[in-house]
This record gives C-alpha cells, sequence and structure tokens, in this order.
C-alpha cells in the first residue's frame, strides 16, 4: 500500500478478514458472498479500523481487495493492524491522517484525487472515502481508489486544445460561436466578444449579434442567417461592425448549419477581424490605381511584353504616338514596331537579369510606315505570372533636331572663330603695323588721330582674343581639368599685362600662395581679362592695380583692384552678363562674361567690391586642388 505527497493513494484493506464492513446479522449478504464481491470489484478497495479513545482517533489498516493488491503489490496479511505511521513517510502520514479525520468529523462521504508512483510509472487516482457508523459513531472507512489516468490525460489534451485554439483565435484574431436552435441557446469565445467590442464573459443571445453590424450591412447579415436557419444555407461574408466602444472593424463571418431529417437545429461558425487586411488591401488599391494612372497619363510610351517579345499592355502614349488601336498593338510583337529588329531584340532580352535595366537607341515605326528615334529603357520583372518586360519609349525627334541644330550652330561658331583668330585678328595685326610706321611721318595736328587708331586697333586685337577665349570655352564644355599652379598663371598674366601697357603700373601686395586650384588653360583668360578690365577702363592718366592672393583652408582668393571710376552698386550683380557694357562702351563686355563663365566651370565663384579710396576690386574665389 502507498499513498502520495498528497495522502491521494492508499492501500484500500484487507481481503483476509472476508467479513463485511457492518457485521448486521440482518444483512442477506453472506461473508462468502461478500468477500467474492470486494474481490470482483474492478477499483482498488481498502479499510481502516477506526478506534476512538478519548479525544484520540487511531486508524488500524484492516484489508484490501486483489485490484488494490495488484496495483500496490501489498498484501493484507503484511499490513494489517498498522497505522499510517507505519504505512507512510511523515510527510504523507500526516496528510492521509487530515484526510481520515475530516471523513470521520463530517460522517460523510469526501472524494479527492491524487498521484502515486508506480513501477510501471506515475499512476493518477480519484479517491473516496466512506465512513461507516455504529450506533452514531464511525468505526470504520471504506476507500474506493479508481485509476483517472487515461482521463486525466484526456483532459489535459484537450486543456492543451482549448489553449492552442485559444492562440490561435488571438493570433489569427478570429472567434467561434455555436447556436443550439432547439434549446434556444448561443455560446461565442472571447474573440467574437471582444470584436463587439463586449466584456468577455457576456452572453450573446442567438441573432443579437446582428445588431452590432452596420446599418448598411445590417441587411445583408439578416437574411444569410435566416437562409440559415430556413433552408441549411451556410455563408461567408465580410462586412462591417460597429462594436460597443463604437469601433468600427471589418470581419468575415461564417456559418455552418447542422441539419438533422432536413431542419437546421446547430448552427457553429466563425468570427475574423480582417480590418488589417482590409486597410492592406484598400492601400494597394489605392496604390494599384495611382500606378494606373501613372501608366495611363505617362508623357511616354509604354511597352509590357514577355520574353518572346508579343505586346501584352501598352499604356495610351503608345497607341496615340504609333497610331494603332489598343487592341491592334496588344496583338503584335515588339519587333513589327521596332525598326532594330530579330536578333538584336532578342540578345537585349536574353542577357538581362531580374531587376536590371538596360537602355538603348532606336527607332520605331507608326502604322502609316514613317519611323521616329527613341530612347528606350527596358527592365526585366518577375511576376507571378512570369516573366515580363517593362519598356519606355522616349520619341527623342525634337532632342535630335535640336542636336542637329546644336551641331550647326558649333560649325559655324567654329568657323567663325577661325576667321576671328586668323583673318580679322591678321588684317587688324597689318593695321597697327602700319599705323606704328606712320609716327615718324605724321604731324602734330595729326598724332591724336593716329592714336586713336593705334589703340583701338590694339583694343580690337585683344577683343578677337577675348572672343577667340569665349570660342574655345563653348566648344569645348567638357574639357578636361588637371592641377594649375596659381602663382605660375597669375605672375605670367601680370607680367604679359605690365609688358603691354607702358604707361599703367602694375604690383602685386605680397607673396602669391604656392597652391594649385582644379581649371585648364583657360585659366589664364581669367586673370587676363580681370587685368585687361583694371587698365583699359580706367579714367585716370596712370591706371594703378593692385594685385593680392590669400589662401585659406580649402581655396584661395585673389583680388584685383583698380584706381578707375569704380562699379556703381545698381550694376555690380549683372556686371558679368553677356554684353552687359553694350557695344557703344569703351568694351563689350565679353571679357567679364568669360570670366565668370570660366570660374563658374572650376566650382569657384567671383564677385565686384569698392576699392579704397576709389575704383574696384575684382575678387575671384577658387577651391584648392586636393
Amino acid at each position: 500500500m502507498a499513498e502520495d505527497s498528497q495522502g491521494d493513494n492508499h492501500s484500500p484493506g484487507d481481503r483476509a478478514g472476508g467479513a463485511p464492513p457492518n457485521d448486521d446479522p440482518g444483512t442477506n449478504i453472506d461473508s462468502t458472498a461478500y468477500e467474492t464481491i470486494f474481490n470482483a470489484v474492478e477499483d482498488a478497495v481498502f479499510i481502516f479500523d477506526v478506534a476512538h479513545d478519548d479525544a484520540e482517533v487511531t486508524f488500524r489498516f484492516r484489508a484490501n481487495n486483489q485490484a488494490h493488491e495488484s496495483i500496490t503489490g501489498m498484501a493484507t496479511e503484511d499490513y494489517r493492524g498498522q497505522t499510517p505511521q507505519d504505512l507512510f513517510d511523515d510527510e504523507r502520514a500526516v496528510d492521509v491522517l487530515d484526510k481520515y479525520r475530516t471523513c470521520v468529523e463530517r460522517k460523510e462521504t469526501i472524494e479527492y484525487e491524487g498521484t502515486l508512483e508506480h513501477p510501471s510509472g506515475t499512476i493518477e487516482w480519484q479517491t473516496k472515502l466512506t465512513p461507516i457508523t455504529e450506533d452514531g459513531t464511525v468505526t470504520r472507512i471504506v476507500g474506493v481508489a479508481r485509476d483517472i489516468t487515461d482521463r486525466k490525460e484526456r483532459e489535459r489534451e484537450l486543456e492543451r486544445y482549448r489553449d492552442i485554439l485559444a492562440k490561435a483565435q488571438t493570433i489569427a484574431n478570429i472567434g467561434a460561436w455555436e447556436a443550439d436552435l432547439r434549446r434556444d441557446e448561443s455560446w461565442t469565445t472571447e474573440q467574437v466578444n471582444e470584436i463587439y467590442g463586449l466584456p468577455p464573459d457576456e452572453e450573446i443571445g442567438i441573432g443579437e449579434g446582428i445588431d452590432y453590424f452596420h446599418p448598411d450591412d445590417r441587411p445583408i447579415i439578416e437574411e444569410a442567417f435566416e437562409r440559415a436557419i430556413e433552408t441549411g444555407e451556410p455563408y461567408d461574408l465580410e462586412l462591417r461592425v460597429e462594436g460597443e466602444n463604437g469601433e468600427r472593424r471589418w470581419v468575415r463571418a461564417q456559418a455552418d448549419p447542422h441539419l438533422e431529417d432536413g431542419e437546421a437545429v446547430r448552427i457553429r461558425g466563425t468570427f475574423q477581424d480582417i480590418t488589417e487586411r482590409k486597410e492592406r488591401e484598400r492601400e494597394l488599391e489605392r496604390s494599384r490605381r495611382r500606378l494606373q494612372a501613372l501608366f495611363e497619363q505617362a508623357p511616354d510610351a509604354i511597352f509590357i511584353h514577355d520574353g518572346t517579345g508579343a505586346i501584352l499592355d501598352v499604356n495610351t502614349q503608345a497607341v496615340q504616338s504609333l497610331g494603332y488601336g489598343y487592341e491592334e498593338l496588344c496583338s503584335m510583337q515588339v519587333e513589327d514596331i521596332e525598326a532594330t529588329r530579330g536578333e538584336e531584340l532578342d540578345d537585349t532580352w536574353r542577357g538581362m537579369e531580374t531587376g536590371e535595366m538596360v537602355k538603348k537607341e532606336g527607332r520605331q515605326q507608326r502604322k502609316d510606315g514613317s519611323t521616329f528615334p527613341v530612347d528606350v529603357w527596358v527592365t526585366k520583372l518577375e511576376l507571378p505570372e512570369g516573366i515580363r518586360y517593362l519598356a519606355l519609349a522616349r520619341d527623342t525627334s525634337e532632342r535630335k533636331q535640336y542636336e542637329e541644330k546644336l551641331k550647326e550652330q558649333r560649325d559655324n561658331l567654329q568657323l567663325l572663330n577661325e576667321v576671328v583668330r586668323h583673318d580679322i585678328r591678321n588684317d587688324l595685326t597689318v593695321i597697327k603695323g602700319y599705323a606704328d610706321l606712320l609716327t615718324d611721318h605724321i604731324d602734330e595736328g595729326g598724332e591724336t588721330e593716329l592714336e586713336t587708331v593705334q589703340q583701338k586697333a590694339e583694343e580690337a586685337i585683344g577683343l578677337t582674343k577675348t572672343a577667340r577665349d569665349l570660342a574655345n570655352v563653348m566648344l569645348q564644355s567638357d574639357a578636361e581639368k588637371q592641377r594649375m599652379s596659381l602663382a605660375h598663371t597669375l605672375e605670367s598674366q601680370i607680367e604679359e599685362s605690365r609688358s603691354g601697357d607702358a604707361v599703367a603700373i602694375v604690383t602685386v601686395e605680397g607673396a602669391i600662395p604656392d597652391v594649385s586650384v582644379t581649371a585648364d588653360n583657360m585659366l589664364e583668360a581669367v586673370f587676363r581679362n580681370l587685368l585687361q578690365n583694371a587698365i583699359q577702363h580706367n579714367d585716370k592718366a596712370v591706371p594703378e592695380v593692385a594685385v593680392t592672393a590669400e589662401e585659406s583652408d580649402d581655396s584661395v582668393r585673389v583680388r584685383i583692384a583698380d584706381n578707375g571710376p569704380g562699379i556703381p552698386d545698381s550694376r555690380k550683380d549683372e556686371i558679368f552678363a553677356r554684353g552687359e557694357k553694350g557695344l557703344e562702351s569703351a568694351g563689350t563686355g565679353l571679357g567679364l562674361y568669360l570670366v565668370e563663365t570660366l570660374v563658374d566651370r572650376y566650382g569657384g565663384d567671383v564677385w565686384v567690391e569698392d576699392a579704397e579710396p576709389e575704383g574696384a576690386v575684382f575678387v575671384v574665389e577658387l577651391p584648392i586642388a586636393g
């Protein structure tokens, strides 16, 4: 015999005694019959005698049946007369005595569950203790223990299923319900109540949940529920509900009626919150509409085709640019509209990776047979329906015409540059040379006129040089930049300006930093034009020009100051505009326009300030080469 730590298992009692628990001479069952019944019972049965000595109650083992002995391996004759203290350890004995005393004090059957460690494994028991009384005194306790291991395992399994179901309902936001139509009873899970915004334990009568549906959807669910009752037709609907808390949700309501003899007697269903899914669907639909609008309203022609070149879809611009109808285009191959055909197209598609974009130039052919140039961007896409190619074709007719016109202008500019550099400059040089020869042959009355001829010839020669530089800048917009020595370039132009004008005084204040800037060979034109501007537009008899240069962390600033008339504030921001000075003035303004163009190309800046006490200061700031 054994008891667990809760006193849940007992050695039921003794078979050797053979006498019934109550030796009532009036009983109709003799001892032999009693013993037969006692040992034939499948449940484990044990008996304890109860002795009362003043306030003390003593329990002694009396007998057990074969079922109990087979489980515990203990025979009655080995344990008769022993107390719970003899049979169990201290902790178990205390628990067993507590339950036996409770049974005696109450004089009624008590029931409890516990476990018994058996060589074959742990056995779970349900034990009943029943008191036997004589003259109002409990003299014996009969215990009946039943093996409930299988039942408890089924209960635990059921509890696991319920726990899994509850978790699944929470994760999937889904609840279940049942309506017993015969009993007029209903049952819902907590998740259904949560969707309705109700407390978990609040009961919802049959059909009462319909009141929570959106007014526009309520007739739909009412009709479906009535059909389920009347005809046994199931339903699966997606509708809106407005919960008790005022929150609006989308739900999927499903019902499956159970029929008996053609009559619906029970309806079981699920109730799932699909609000998030609906929101995703609405967002996807909005995105789809936006993409469709972009697709249809795009200014470029868009084609979708498969790997064989079969056109599957086109936008409105494709229809308009090619002159075909939508259905016509969707029945054609790419090669039908492309002047580039066959193997070249196949090679383009075959070599692409998914997500890769390839650009190519080509020509497309309209329905009337005319062709036009296009730039085409092709992207390979992997969609559920298979590999697709998205081709965006842009009509480049206007760009091509502009490029041709620009090329023609560049050719004309090149020709003009050659004329200026050679023919006009050579003629001006000849004019100035002859004017110089006339110096010794002109009387005093013609000296002024001769000097004017010489000065204008010299200015014209300088202008042809500036025009040449400007033409070179315009013709070489993509000229490669390199590291240029600032000191070498600036000093060479200072020396050139000194030798070109014997009257002007050009000085350098301080040392020129030994740094390099990122520029090209046209850098010298920047300083040449600024120095010439300071001298030629000076109103003093002796033009004075002072050059300074300062280095900072990442740039160098060159200042060219003169003692001329200065620049009014109203013109300082616009003086670098092309032709700003006007042809009637002492210069055309091309030099300053060239300066601003070159400095901007080098990533620098140029501006004009007032000099003290008079004149102007032209400031050039250039980044130092890294």
